[in-house]
C-alpha cells in the first residue's frame, strides 16, 4: 500500500523455469507479440487503441537475475507483464489482460515477421551506440546461467537467434505458431505466478477482489522446470561491427580469490570509477567513458569501455585496478565523496510504480531489507582498510 493517487500498479511475474531451452530466446518476441499482433476478438490495431483508451498502458520484461545464496545455476526468470489504470478502470485492465493471455491470434504472420525484421534491426543499430552493453553482457555470461540468459535474450545471441528466425519465417511459418502457442501453454497459467499490486490502503481492497477473480480464470496448468543450457564462448572474444572505435570489456571472476561481499566493495567500485578509470582511460586513452561494475549476488566485477581508440591499453588499465586500490592513500575527503556517492545509487529515488516493482524483484531475487540494511551499513563504514582488501581481489583475479 502506497499513496498513488487513484492509480492502480501491477506486475504480473509468470515464470519461464517450464520453457525448453531451445525456446528460450523466443520469449523476448513471444511478449511483445501478446500486446502487438492483436486477438480473436481484436485486430492489433483496435488492441492498442483499446489499451490506450482503458488504461495507463501494458509493457512487458523478461526478467532474469540471479538469486542471493544461489550458485552459478540458480536463477529467477520471469515474463513480468506490467499494467496501470486508475482504480476505477482496474476491471477493464484485468479484462484486457485476460483477453490478451487466453485469445492472443499467433496466425498474423505478416504482423508477426514485420516485428521479427524490427526487432533484429533494432539490435543490429545498437551495436554501435550502445556497444559497451553488448560487451558486458556478452562477458557475464560466461559465469552464470542467469548471464548466459540474459545474452540469449538480449545481446548478440538474441540477434543471430533473430536472423535465423527470420529465414524461417518464409518457409516455416506454421512451426514459428506452434511454438509461439507452446510458449502461451507453458507460461501464462496461474501456478507458480507471482502478483505485485501497488495501490492506495484505501482502494487496495476493492482491487484485490478484481485481482483474485482475474487470477481464478488463469489456467492452472503446472509445467516441470526444464534445464537450460550455458553458452560455450572462448575465454577471449573480438566481434567485428561497423564503427572507427571500440568498445572494450573485461570480466574479473572474484568468487575464486576467496572474496566475501562487502557493501563497502561498491564504494571501491564506485570511486575506480569517478578516478582511476576516468585518467586513464578517459583522459589518458581518449576513450569516451569507462564504467565498471559489480555483481555483488553473482561475485563478478565487469569493465568496459565507450567509444575507445584503444583496445590493449584499456585492457592494461582494467587489469591494474586493483593494484591502484592497493597503492593509493584515500583521504577523507576522497572517502566520504565515494560514500555519499554509493549511497545515492543504493537509495535512489523512486516513484510508487517503481517502487512496487522492485519490491517484486527483491522478493524473487531473496534480497530482504535486513540484508539491504547491512549492506547500507557496510556502505557507510567503508575506508582504506577495504578498499585495498578490494583491490586484492580485483588483482587476484587478473
Amino acid at each position: 500500500p502506497l499513496e498513488t493517487s487513484g492509480i492502480a500498479y501491477l506486475d504480473l511475474a509468470f515464470p519461464l523455469t517450464g520453457v525448453p531451452d531451445r525456446l528460450v530466446p523466443l520469449v523476448p518476441l513471444f511478449g511483445r507479440a501478446l500486446l502487438e499482433l492483436g486477438t480473436q476478438r481484436f485486430d492489433a490495431v483496435t488492441l492498442t487503441r483499446r489499451i490506450a483508451a482503458k488504461t495507463g498502458g501494458i509493457s512487458r520484461e523478461a526478467l532474469v537475475t540471479g538469486v542471493v545464496g544461489g550458485g552459478p545455476d540458480d536463477l529467477a526468470a520471469r515474463l513480468v507483464l506490467r499494467g496501470k489504470a486508475t482504480v476505477d478502470k482496474m476491471p477493464e485492465l484485468f479484462e484486457i489482460l485476460k483477453e490478451i493471455i487466453e485469445k492472443t491470434d499467433f496466425g498474423n504472420r505478416e504482423r508477426f515477421t514485420q516485428m521479427a525484421t524490427e526487432s533484429k534491426s533494432r539490435l543490429e543499430r545498437r551495436l554501435a551506440p550502445s556497444g559497451h552493453a553488448t560487451a558486458g553482457s556478452r562477458l557475464r555470461a560466461r559465469y552464470t546461467l542467469a548471464g548466459a540468459t540474459g545474452e540469449r535474450l538480449r545481446g548478440v545471441s538474441q540477434l543471430l537467434l533473430l536472423r535465423e528466425l527470420t529465414a524461417r519465417l518464409a518457409d516455416d511459418y506454421a512451426g514459428v505458431r506452434r511454438d509461439l502457442e507452446t510458449l502461451r501453454d507453458l507460461i501464462l497459467t496461474r501456478a507458480g505466478t507471482l502478483v505485485g499490486l501497488t495501490v492506495s490502503e484505501r482502494d487496495l481492497a476493492g482491487v484485490e477482489k478484481s485481482l483474485a477473480a482475474f487470477l481464478a480464470g488463469l489456467p492452472a496448468a503446472a509445467s516441470l522446470p526444464a534445464s537450460w543450457s550455458r553458452l560455450e564462448l572462448p575465454a577471449a572474444e573480438g566481434i567485428a561491427i561497423p564503427a572507427q572505435v571500440h568498445y572494450v570489456g573485461l570480466g574479473l571472476d572474484l568468487t575464486k580469490t576467496g572474496w566475501v561481499f562487502d557493501g563497502a566493495d561498491l564504494v571501491a567500485s564506485r570511486y575506480l570509477r569517478m578516478a582511476y578509470l576516468w585518467d586513464r582511460v578517459r583522459v589518458r586513452g581518449g576513450a569516451y567513458g569507462a564504467f565498471c561494475s559489480l555483481d555483488r549476488i553473482a561475485g563478478q566485477a565487469v569493465f568496459v569501455s565507450y567509444r575507445d581508440p584503444n583496445t590493449e591499453a584499456t585492457i592494461e588499465a582494467f587489469r591494474k585496478a586493483g593494484r591502484y586500490l592497493m597503492d593509493t592513500s584515500f583521504s577523507d575527503e576522497e572517502m566520504t565523496r565515494a560514500v555519499i556517492g554509493a549511497v545515492g545509487d543504493i537509495d535512489a529515488h523512486m516513484l510508487p510504480d517503481a517502487k512496487g516493482h522492485v519490491a517484486l524483484a527483491r522478493r524473487l531475487t531473496g534480497d530482504t531489507a535486513e540484508r539491504r540494511a547491512k549492506l547500507r551499513a557496510e556502505v557507510l563504514a567503508a575506508g582504506p582498510a577495504r578498499f585495498r582488501a578490494y583491490g586484492e581481489a580485483l588483482d587476484a583475479a587478473a
